[in-house]
């Protein structure tokens, strides 16, 4: 399974185990809000998952990048799918 980002060997493994499908998951990049100025206001770099068959969402908005947010996103949603499994 091809994954929009590069996900670490053993998240992979994870990701591959709950049977996550990347066609299960809405993914859309937002602006974001709060710190970080003009350069946070100005771009869409806020990540924005939504697992369709569970309606799990996350939205990850940690770095002032949009590929480590998407990363971090994608991360934090297989986490969160484990533990709801």
């Amino acid at each position: 399974m091809q994954f929009p980002v590069e996900l670490p060997p053993p998240l992979l493994a994870l990701a591959n185990e709950l049977g996550l499908r990347t066609e299960d998951v809405e993914e859309a990049f937002v602006r974001g809000s709060g710190k970080g100025g003009q350069k946070m206001n100005k771009t869409s770099s806020t990540v924005q998952l939504r697992h369709l068959p569970t309606g799990l969402e996350v939205r990850v908005q940690f770095h002032r990048e949009q590929s480590r947010n998407r990363l971090s996103a994608w991360k934090l949603l297989i986490l969160k799918l484990e533990e709801r499994i």
